[in-house]
């Protein structure tokens, strides 16, 4: 059976496809010329596609170099034959020599063939461009001012492989239903319908919703005929709502692997929770100063701060989800203490009281604080704790490549 004839809960994704997608999101320099001049010595997935594009560029180049020289050759040859008549005739050669040197057409053909010869051997803006078309085609990425960057459909599509990638490594929980306690409002069923996915119970597809769309699709269509799209599934919805803030250190030292960790939980935990009608979530980024990022633009942001304002990070998102109702929790991703306050250097020492007092302002506002820390120094691992006691929250001490495993994790425990 060909590729394109299996519906798409056989093949879920183009997991080749992805990882590029992934590779491109995590690289230092976006500009074309630049990935050009990079493209001989790296070796990922998106530029063995670029060498690829330059490969069947100087192909092409070396057939279209080979006919140039072909023609520059009889040019040659018909100058020395018509040179041997005129002789021959007792005519004089000055003429035809000077036909010669001045043909333009000649010039032009040398030109090409000595510009062949140079660019052969490069890698050009044109190769990555050739090898950035078929994410443009599927709009995954828009290039503009000769640099690309992650559309909205690229970011939620890169989202949804780094979930899948991070709850490979989850531990798996029971199966069945969870129970919820006595949290948030209850449950309901049945009121939100979507599309099937891999894995959905069959007992949740909606019949009505189902028979509704294939008959949207094919208006007056009779008998009804059913495709993979059509079928719907009514949504299990949690009513105990739970606010999630992730609040992600940018200062200098988290440059590099750990920011680029911070990014993709923030992806995957914006895709998670994305399946759930009740849950939100808020990303903030923060240094000298702190800013709300919508999960779009985090891949295509380069965040690089200095000073570390863990006070005015904590007290944005407690008074900007204050009107919220349910459950509230922050997971504070960091590798460093604070060390200012309103975006002033203030200092280790005169940092932590307010750091301090503002997680028992949380606590009161029943937001539980979640740190993250990504370094196991003995005086991080001290304020950290010190910290969590003061909100009663938690501790979680990762690698950068765990941090995605850790909050996922933590995440569906809780909305067990």
């Amino acid at each position: 059976m060909n590729r394109r004839q299996l519906c798409s809960l056989c093949v879920r994704s183009d997991d080749s496809l992805e990882r590029m997608l992934y590779d491109m999101a995590h690289m230092h320099h976006r500009d074309l010329r630049t990935l050009a001049g990079l493209g001989r010595h790296q070796a990922d997935s998106f530029f063995e596609k670029v060498r690829d594009a330059a490969s069947r560029r100087k192909e092409a180049q070396r057939q279209s170099s080979r006919q140039d020289r072909e023609s520059l050759s009889r040019m040659r040859d018909d100058l020395f034959d018509d040179l041997l008549d005129e002789i021959s005739q007792g005519g004089g050669a000055q003429g035809l020599i000077d036909g010669y040197l001045n043909d333009s057409s000649r010039h032009a053909l040398e030109e090409r063939v000595a510009h062949e010869d140079m660019s052969g051997e490069y890698i050009e803006e044109k190769d990555v461009r050739e090898a950035l078309s078929a994410f443009v085609d599927m709009r995954l990425i828009d290039v503009l001012d000769g640099a690309y960057r992650l559309t909205p459909r690229g970011c939620r599509r890169l989202a949804g492989h780094i979930l899948r990638r991070i709850m490979e490594t989850v531990r798996a929980g029971p199966s069945g239903p969870n129970p919820t306690g006595d949290e948030g409002f209850g449950t309901s069923e049945g009121f939100v319908t979507r599309r099937y996915e891999f894995g959905d119970e069959f007992a949740r597809i909606d019949t009505q919703a189902t028979l509704l769309a294939a008959l949207t699709r094919r208006p007056g269509a009779c008998p009804v005929r059913f495709e993979e799209k059509d079928v719907r599934v009514r949504e299990t919805v949690v009513m105990s709502r739970m606010v999630n803030g992730l609040i992600i250190d940018a200062s200098g030292s988290m440059e590099g692997d750990k920011l680029h960790s911070a990014m993709d939980i923030s992806l995957a935990l914006t895709e998670l929770i994305g399946r759930s009608a009740r849950d939100t979530l808020k990303i903030y980024v923060f240094s000298n100063t702190v800013e709300e990022v919508p999960y779009w633009e985090i891949p295509n942001r380069k965040f690089s701060g200095t000073i570390t304002d863990m006070r005015g990070a904590l007290k944005t998102f407690r008074t900007r989800t204050q009107s919220f109702r349910g459950d509230k929790q922050v997971y504070l991703i960091t590798d460093t203490a604070p060390n200012s306050e309103n975006g002033q250097y203030v200092g280790f020492e005169r940092a932590v009281p307010g750091v301090l007092e503002e997680a028992h302002y949380c606590r009161l506002a029943g937001i539980t604080l979640n740190i993250v820390m990504l370094d196991e120094a003995k005086h991080l691992s001290e304020f950290a704790s010190a910290l969590a006691r003061r909100n009663t929250g938690r501790v979680f001490f990762a690698r950068p490549g765990d941090l995605g495993r850790v909050v996922i994790e933590d995440y569906l425990r809780r909305r067990r």
